[in-house]
């Protein structure tokens, strides 16, 4: 995400991997799988402007435009329908693994098979859209 100041904003398709590797990013602490699915993306370490732990510096800080952020759309949705961030083509995998794990003799029930169906119902609009 970037603001929409930012030159990436108004680029017309993907922005070139030596473009997003020369970048400095405001990312998540190291170890966040959100940074870690990033960087094993773009198959180098990112230069940082900006390392927080928090969601909402990370859009702060793009907001602010102190360099691009990798945060999930889901969490900025309303920056993106404002237009005050701009989601950004990449290229790049940035698809995460959700993995629930749990006792093979319990069902799950209520709200718990709640999220399951609706983390399963996610997953399956990503791979028919990714096809």
């Amino acid at each position: 995400m970037v603001a929409p100041r930012h030159p990436w904003a108004r680029y017309g398709g993907p922005v070139p991997l030596e473009a997003l590797r020369a970048a400095e990013w405001v990312l998540r602490e190291p170890g966040s799988g959100t940074r870690s699915t990033f960087e094993s993306a773009l198959a180098c370490v990112p230069s940082i402007a900006l390392e927080t732990s928090s969601t909402t510096s990370l859009v702060g800080a793009a907001l602010a435009g102190v360099g691009p952020a990798v945060v999930s759309a889901r969490a900025v949705s309303a920056e993106l329908e404002a237009g005050r961030l701009v989601e950004v083509g990449t290229g790049l995998d940035l698809l995460r693994p959700l993995t629930a794990v749990w006792a093979k003799d319990v069902r799950m029930s209520g709200p718990v098979a709640e999220l399951l169906r609706i983390a399963a119902g996610a997953a399956d609009q990503v791979s028919q859209a990714n096809r």
